[in-house]
């Protein structure tokens, strides 16, 4: 199984692959989407990233996830949990959102 990989890393790859060759429609697309997602610039997303990625509590998956969406309340971070999955308290929840705001 491959890593999950942000957005903002998506668009990167991209956009340097678009640089050595034409990229196909599929590859076009994914960049328009990428770039019409983003919602914070690179350094920021970058930041954010090595910061979520120190919290234990944060797997990789759900990293990838919080900065694709960048949530901004407590019900969108419940969101980003499987159902069956127990979700992190309210202290954690609070930590991330705390997180993505210094980075906005």
């Amino acid at each position: 199984m491959t890593d999950p990989v942000p957005l903002f890393k998506v668009k990167e790859m991209l956009t340097e692959v678009s640089k050595e060759r034409t990229l196909q429609r599929e590859g076009v697309s994914a960049l328009q989407h990428a770039e019409g997602a983003q919602k914070i610039e690179p350094t920021a997303s970058q930041s954010l990233l090595e910061a979520l990625r120190a919290f234990p509590f944060l797997n990789d998956n759900l990293t990838a996830k919080i900065l694709d969406i960048l949530p901004e309340t407590t019900e969108e971070v419940w969101l980003l949990f499987p159902k069956d999955s127990l979700p992190l308290d309210e202290t954690q929840v609070r930590t991330v959102l705390d997180t993505i705001a210094k980075h906005r």
